[in-house]
């Protein structure tokens, strides 16, 4: 015996609903699906069919008739103008009228070419399925689905589908993540957690065994595996099929809600679809997430107006630092006489016409750049961006000044023959001109930009000596010599920030006490959310044992044209040197 067949009791009824045969069965696991299958069409072959599924067919035993498509240039099926003649209103499923007077739904008798009453239909849902006055539901074409086991309990003859899922879809609810992987994990408690959204009243539901129907839930909102229950969020985990619930922190429930995906750092997040590349930081305080990182703001870049003043900004990924260190550190240097100091200078190396034209004069070799809003715009459209991050007018200074090595690369020859820029022998990367920037000297820096001169003291490799300028001399690259220059000087450090790295990091030396020294550092890092510059602290005695070589610069003194061209000389050795070194030392 089939049980989802329906058998005539009035003939004289409604249009027919032509159904489908289908397996009768439970919700069971992939595995052995088949031997259960067999198992439960055994079982249902023995099941007393309800006796309203019974009554179902007679109601929907007659020719189906098919309603005549209509538009503006057809004329109207008989149904439908009958329909309109006592006002009835079609309903989501194209079979089934309304009588909103007397609250009643009609089929239409196409052999007696008239309406009658469908006297089993209690609701006609906008999917097009029905329910029957006696609690169960057909599809649009008629066909039993959810029935009586019994005089109480409901039942679906699906095999992949449960009566909750099977009542919801009649009812257009669609059903949650969490409703899915609990089915799907057959999970053996939680049931009030399978939950159904009503698009039309956004809202829950869950099924009720007592109301063998779906009711309203608590629940508020649903997002992959977390759920919002009385203003706190929770989060489902799924072990052995049992479903064990956890209070979450608004943060990682917004996480799961906006799919962004942590990215192992406190706070910081990306987007599990890759729409953009941006990082997103939690903002306790605003209880939502704001983008940040590179790609961000570049994008934040090309609305930004030149101004002629540094903002904050960080180095981008090409090794510029020793450019990048010497104008973060003027222009962040806790020191306000210093601070003061860069101002004036770099009001004499930049500025910014009424049009947004930036010019940028180079005063160590006396040249002069000048560049378009749409010209800064195209470089920040590149795709293979290598500039810094967060002001346009410090982008202007990093183009000039590579604008300026690529001239004298190209001109074949080492520009310390021109100017003091003494780091600027090519190699055979910076024939790339996306590297042309990669790599200096922050003396070099000063010179381009402010024409000033400084001094370098670098670790001679010689024990009790430095390299001071060009003479070797008795000293260390300890506390002391670095407390010599902080008051006077802007002192940039190069050290190893990395393992194995042999050209050392530029950052901006201001303090030092007696746990750390507190450096201006560029290279922030991308991942992290906090992107204003200011010093940061770092331990003193791993930090002096990383250091390359330190420039200190007086801005108070001007250089004089004949100085700033003057070309380093060779190295010396000081007599007091001479002294500590072995007698057959080479230089």
């Amino acid at each position: 015996m089939n049980i989802t067949s329906l058998k005539s009791i009035n003939n004289s009824s409604l249009t027919t609903f032509k159904g489908k045969k289908e397996t009768c069965s439970e919700p069971v696991n992939n595995k052995g699906r088949n031997a259960l299958i067999g198992t439960l069409m055994a079982l249902a072959s023995m099941m007393p069919i309800s006796s309203n599924a019974e009554n179902y067919n007679s109601e929907f035993q007659s020719n189906d008739t098919e309603l005549v498509s209509t538009d503006n240039k057809k004329e109207k099926s008989i149904i439908e103008k009958t329909a309109e003649e006592l006002n009835y209103t079609s309903t989501a499923n194209k079979k089934v009228y309304y009588d909103s007077k007397k609250q009643v739904y009609y089929m239409w008798n196409d052999k007696k070419q008239k309406f009658e009453k469908a006297k089993k239909v209690s609701k006609v849902y906008p999917s097009g399925y029905l329910k029957t006055k006696d609690g169960e539901y057909l599809r649009p074409d008629g066909n039993a689905f959810v029935f009586r086991r019994d005089s109480w309990n409901l039942t679906c003859n699906l095999w992949n589908k449960s009566v909750d899922f099977a009542v919801a879809e009649a009812k257009g609810y669609k059903a949650t993540d969490l409703a899915e992987n609990l089915s799907y994990n057959g999970v053996k408690n939680k049931g009030e957690l399978k939950l159904f959204y009503n698009p039309e009243n956004k809202k829950y539901y869950t099924w009720s065994y007592n109301n063998q129907d779906l009711v309203e839930s608590p629940v508020t909102d649903v997002t992959g595996m977390y759920y919002t229950k009385d203003n706190k969020h929770y989060k489902v985990e799924i072990n052995d099929r049992n479903a064990n619930t956890k209070e979450v922190s608004e943060e990682e429930y917004q996480a799961s809600k906006q799919k962004y995906r942590s990215i192992g750092k406190k706070g910081v997040y990306r987007r599990q679809d890759y729409k953009d590349y941006y990082y997103y930081q939690w903002i306790e305080s605003e209880k939502t997430f704001k983008p940040f990182g590179d790609n961000y703001d570049k994008k934040q870049m090309l609305v930004q107006k030149a101004d002629g003043k540094i903002g904050d900004f960080r180095q981008g990924e090409i090794g510029d630092c020793w450019l990048l260190g010497f104008i973060n550190g003027m222009n962040h240097h806790p020191d306000e006489v210093m601070r003061e100091k860069f101002r004036a200078e770099f009001k004499k190396s930049y500025h910014v016409d009424e049009n947004g034209n930036e010019t940028v004069i180079l005063r160590g070799p006396n040249r002069k750049y000048t560049y378009s809003k749409e010209d800064i715009d195209s470089v920040l459209n590149m795709s293979h961006y290598h500039y810094s991050i967060g002001d346009r007018d410090v982008v202007a200074i990093e183009m000039a000044v590579e604008e300026y090595k690529r001239e004298m690369r190209d001109k074949g020859f080492s520009p310390r023959v021109a100017t003091n820029i003494y780091n600027m022998q090519r190699r055979p990367y910076q024939f790339d001109d996306n590297f042309v920037l990669d790599g200096g000297q922050s003396y070099d820096a000063i010179h381009l930009v402010t024409g000033k001169e400084s001094h370098y003291i670098s670790d001679s490799y010689q024990d009790g000596c430095v390299i001071h300028d060009n003479v070797f001399e008795i000293g260390k690259l300890d506390e002391n010599l670095l407390k010599k220059y902080l008051n006077n000087y802007l002192v940039l450090v190069s050290y190893k920030d990395k393992p194995n790295d042999d050209t050392g990091h530029v950052v901006v030396l201001t303090n030092i006490d007696d746990k750390n020294v507190y450096v201006i550092d560029s290279n922030i890092d991308d991942e992290n959310p906090d992107k204003s510059v200011h010093p940061i602290a770092k331990n003193k005695d791993d930090f002096m044992k990383k250091i390359i070589s330190v420039t200190y610069t007086d801005f108070s003194k001007q250089i004089s044209p004949e100085k700033a061209k003057q070309v380093r000389k060779k190295y010396v050795i000081s007599p007091d040197a001479k002294k500590v070194l072995p007698p057959d030392f080479n230089i």
